[in-house]
């Protein structure tokens, strides 16, 4: 599986048209794309900054506030849906639940809807988390990467599963060999991710996955280079079927990056972010300058 990365930041390259000048010419549709997400954390760290933005993805990536959060942290999952954002937020130390919450808040005023604990069982509160979540445009299902506890030996097994955002409860679809960092969905429904990496050391994730969303099956594609830690997103633009992935890596190098997803899974351009503007991104869309959401995914 090969791996290659072309930076625009370094390399200056770029893979639209070349003018006859010989310098590069950015498409004007790119100019006008949008990325919507919740910012959870930034370099700053002042709780004044979360919420959700709107990012550009050309180079440089840019951020501009939409609507203020303050205090957002939605480490179990999250998924935008009819203009309501629903997480879930859990706090787990030496095996005992000190939180276990869903949250959901209007993307337009940033309020608070409504708050639902989970109580304090651990294998409850496992099971509510989630990895990454995306919703299916076909169906409008939402998916989960999750997962289950196993009390008798302590362990967690991974889970594909579906959200019900209306009533708080997942259900588990099949069994995944890994977790995974990302989700999102093409237009004709299927379902795509990246592997979640064990630590900051380890080689295991970064892996574009193409997964069954009857049963959890999941194939590799391809190897995209790219290590990810910490929470991020991603989307696939459903007019280009770009796969855009929000990262941040076991370095803490935040980056927007696009994934060839009919080759190997390479990442093939990545644009650097002003004032590491993704960190601890969750629950991104699409939208297009001047016109409706177009794609919703987290």
């Amino acid at each position: 599986m090969k791996r290659l990365i072309t930076s625009i930041a370094l390399a200056a390259t770029v893979t639209t048209t070349i003018a006859a000048t010989g310098r590069p010419h950015r498409s004007a549709s790119l100019d006008n794309l949008r990325i919507k997400g919740i910012l959870m954390y930034d370099n700053e760290k002042s709780v004044e900054n979360l919420g959700l933005y709107s990012y550009t993805v050309t180079e440089p990536v840019s951020r501009r506030m939409l609507t203020p959060i303050p205090r957002i942290y939605a480490n179990g999952g999250s998924v935008a849906v009819d203009n309501r954002l629903y997480t879930f937020q859990y706090d787990i130390q030496y095996g005992y639940v000190n939180s276990a919450r869903y949250y959901v808040y209007d993307l337009t005023t940033g309020e608070q809807l409504s708050s639902t604990s989970m109580g304090y069982d651990l294998a409850t509160a496992y099971s509510h988390a989630a990895v990454s979540s995306a919703v299916d445009p076909v169906s409008h299902t939402v998916y989960s990467s999750g997962y289950e506890y196993n009390d008798a030996d302590k362990t967690l097994s991974f889970k594909l599963k579906t959200w019900d955002v209306a009533n708080n409860t997942k259900t588990t679809v099949g069994d995944m060999k890994a977790p995974l960092i990302v989700m999102a969905f093409d237009k004709e429904g299927q379902l795509w991710g990246i592997t979640a990496s064990s630590s900051t050391t380890s080689t295991d994730g970064g892996f574009l996955i193409k997964v069954d969303k009857a049963t959890g099956a999941m194939t590799v594609i391809g190897d995209t280079g790219v290590r990810p830690y910490y929470d991020q997103s991603a989307v696939i633009d459903p007019a280009s079927g770009t796969f855009y992935w929000l990262a941040n890596t076991q370095t803490e190098e935040a980056n927007l990056y696009t994934v060839d997803l009919t080759i190997d899974g390479r990442c093939i351009e990545s644009c650097r972010a002003q004032h590491a503007a993704f960190r601890l991104n969750a629950g991104i869309y699409i939208v297009k300058a001047g016109t409706s959401t177009v794609k919703v995914a987290i």
